[in-house]
């Protein structure tokens, strides 16, 4: 919301306070509320070097890039430029206190707020765009908009999948903001890799469901496996038990095919114990024996497709028996040649139809893992999650899925209808055999941005964005809140929320977080209940644009775990002390900037809900969390550890 006249006079009274209580520091550059295209230096000036003095940029302390002088500090643009934020920044002060002071940093084009959709037909759509140099121009999926004195817009739309926005501002810079359709499905928006030591984890498992096969039973099933009858000699071979050593199993990433691995199994030590019976010249005979060979090879070529589902299939099959031989007393030489042979090809064949049918099995089990729908409930919400794998293929020695998919949530009724979720074009990159920082891993996932903003809006939806967080009596509020004596210790304090719009998450590979989360226009209504009252009462009510950025993790059960990174940044636009108490400009601004961000971590809830392809049994520790150079995706990537209670 833009700030109101009320707002400003408010602001003026904050600024009054500020002004009266001097301070040894004084800020010449950069200007309360000046926007810069550029870089801005920070300067400072006082008469006598304070001792212990911070400086403070977006809450993070830069003091060490200040240059320190007699009479005064200053900082260089360029050196400050990582800590510089697009739009709106603060300055501050400790030892000596003083500010926030804000100015803006303008690189981008105009933003857009959206305020209302209308349920009735035709559907109105309201909004407005700001941008600290001034709105010049924008249009809506190529038609201009009229804009008011304020750069507010009411305009009609159809329903569609997309929604774009462009706008320009006064110095020329341009800015695009797509809005998609809340359950619009959307395509790779998960891509999982497995790199050599992740498949390493996929070649144990199949070789561990392997040994426990019982060749025993298996070859059982097959008796007589050997039945001749010859003019002078005849003779049957029964199977009675089968053995063999562990198998040895590799996949390769094939360099000729991109959705083909090689498969090489090496089953070692068979032996097949034997009872021989028949006749030799009219001669009943018998013996036991054993049937062995020091391995078997088994080869082929492995094809996955993932068009909706995972399937494997096998290709160019090929079994070679080696150091093949028996030992059989009394056997009948007659039949020795083709007894040689018929065994052979019993094992072979034994081997080939087993690793036919249970690699690829075992294969295909693994890497289904991920569900294709899931119910995960988050507070008093049940989030719908969907995944669809659309793509297998191979590249720079690793293995890659990618999915389709979409997370929603039942709508409440009670909430106004929106626009949709921030929407932004982009593929995902193919992973690489290293994290960004150089380091190896086993498992790695790319995550699409849009996914995490469909999350975001399927909570806003469904009302879990909207609650009461009871802050407690005034004694308990937070020391950089200091009531004073306008709000007893025995009085009780509590914050309605309501997004009108929700909330969105924006990536970026320069900021100190790789996700920074926003909400726009977020009114929050402060009560008071007085001590000895029953009834809760307005003390004042505000809308902020609130911003914070976010660490990104991967909880045991596969899905994204978040914290806050710093402190939250609050742009307070409106103020209205229409309730039961009349505070001080400063009290008001304290309870904002010490409350509202502690409603932020609910408005991330949501983004835990995404979930991230794993192994079972197997637990992601994480090496690296980085952020493509396209800003549309989140990477992640780490080892896989058998210890399911790893943590980050």
């Amino acid at each position: 919301m833009r700030p109101t006249p009320l707002f400003r006079q408010w602001l003026v009274a904050v600024v009054l306070l500020a002004l009266a209580a001097c301070s040894p520091v004084g800020i010449e550059s950069p200007e309360a509320d000046g926007v810069y295209p550029d870089p801005p230096a920070i300067q400072l000036s006082y008469q006598q070097l304070p001792e212990n003095i911070q400086v403070l940029l977006n809450g993070e302390d830069v003091t060490a890039l200040f240059v320190f002088a007699a009479d005064g500090a200053q900082a260089n643009g360029v050196d400050l430029r990582p800590w510089l934020r697009d739009g709106a920044n603060y300055l501050q002060l400790v030892n000596p206190d003083l500010g926030p002071r804000k100015f803006y940093y303008d690189i981008s084009g105009p933003k857009v707020h959206i305020l209302s959709l209308s349920e009735a037909e035709p559907t109105t759509l309201t909004g407005y765009l700001w941008d600290p140099s001034g709105v010049s121009q924008a249009t809506l999926d190529g038609l201009a908009l009229t804009l008011d004195q304020d750069s507010g817009f009411s305009t009609t739309i159809v329903p569609q999948d997309f929604y774009e926005f462009q706008a320009g501002d006064e110095l020329g810079l341009t800015s695009t903001t797509t809005f998609a359709r809340r359950d619009l499905p959307l395509e790779s928006v998960i891509t999982a890799r497995l790199n050599p030591g992740g498949v390493g984890f996929l070649e144990r498992q199949i070789s561990a469901a392997l040994a426990a096969l019982d060749f025993a039973a298996i070859i059982g099933g097959l008796n007589p496996i050997f039945d001749e009858d010859a003019s002078v000699a005849s003779a049957r071979v029964d199977a009675t038990n089968m053995t063999v050593g562990t198998p040895q199993l590799s996949l390769q990433v094939d360099p000729d095919a991109s959705d083909r691995l090689n498969l090489r199994v090496t089953v070692p030590d068979l032996r097949v114990d034997v009872r021989a019976r028949g006749e030799i010249l009219f001669a009943d005979w018998s013996a036991s024996g054993n049937v062995s060979a020091d391995r078997v090879v088994f080869t082929a070529g492995v094809r996955i497709t993932a068009a909706g589902e995972i399937t494997v299939a096998l290709q160019n099959v090929a079994v070679a028996l080696q150091g093949f031989g028996f030992n059989i007393n009394n056997f009948p030489g007659v039949l020795e040649s083709l007894l040689d042979s018929t065994l052979r090809e019993v094992l072979e064949d034994l081997v080939r139809d087993q690793l036919r049918d249970q690699v690829p099995q075992q294969l295909a089990a693994l890497l289904r893992e991920l569900p294709t729908a899931v119910t995960l409930p988050v507070a008093d919400t049940e989030f719908q999650v969907a995944v669809l794998p659309e793509q297998f293929f191979t590249g720079a020695g690793g293995i890659n899925l990618a999915l389709g998919g979409s997370i929603t949530a039942s709508a409440d009724p009670a909430i106004a209808p929106t626009l949709g979720f921030r929407f932004r074009e982009g593929e995902a990159p193919v992973l690489d055999l290293v994290t960004a920082d150089g380091q190896a891993y086993d498992l790695g996932a790319m995550i699409s941005g849009n996914l995490l903003n469909q999350a975001l809006l399927a909570a806003h939806e469904s009302g879990l964005t909207r609650y009461t967080l009871y802050v407690g009596d005034g004694a308990g509020l937070p020391q950089e809140a200091d009531p004073g004596a306008e709000i007893a210790d025995d009085d009780q304090l509590r914050l309605q929320v309501a997004p009108i719009s929700p909330a969105y998450v924006r990536l970026s590979a320069t900021d100190p977080a790789p996700a920074e989360l926003a909400v726009d226009d977020l009114p929050v209504r402060f009560e008071l209940k007085a001590a000895g009252s029953d009834q809760w009462q307005l003390l004042f009510e505000t809308r902020v644009n609130a911003t914070a950025w976010f660490d990104i993790g991967v909880a045991d059960n596969g899905f994204l775990t978040v914290s806050l990174y710093g402190a939250p940044r609050l742009e307070i636009l409106a103020v209205d002390q229409g309730g039961a108490l009349q505070l001080s400009p400063g009290l008001v601004e304290n309870l904002i900037q010490s409350l509202v961000p502690e409603t932020l971590p609910r408005l991330l809830q949501a983004v835990e809900t995404v979930p991230v392809p794993l192994i079972d049994g197997f637990a992601l520790r994480l090496k690296q969390v980085w952020v493509v150079d396209s800003e549309t995706h989140l990477a992640l990537a780490g080892d896989l550890v058998e210890d399911p209670s790893v943590t980050q």
